[in-house]
């Protein structure tokens, strides 16, 4: 499995949820944050493998995370998903 070069991402949060946000995040300012991030669907993974389960724990970012699976999921690579919905 080949990794790709980790993005840049900013994300403009309400100051009750930055308090909640978790390490291998930089604080820009005012509530922005920086934060590296790579698509699943981006990484190299070995053909035909497949992913038994898919555990997702990112405060808030289901809907981002899961769209960067895509292919994955239209590969039928993900056996099982579990992931905490956070509404807010």
């Amino acid at each position: 499995m080949k990794l790709p070069s980790p993005s840049s991402s900013s994300l403009a949060l309400m100051p009750s949820i930055l308090q909640s946000v978790h390490g291998g995040t930089t604080t820009i300012s005012n509530g922005t944050l920086c934060a590296s991030a790579i698509r699943l669907d981006d990484v190299e993974w070995p053909e035909k493998s497949s992913i038994l389960m898919l555990k997702i724990d990112v405060e808030g970012f289901e809907l981002n995370t899961l769209r960067s699976t895509e292919k994955l999921f239209r590969e039928k690579r993900i056996h099982h998903l579990i992931f905490e919905y956070t509404a807010w």
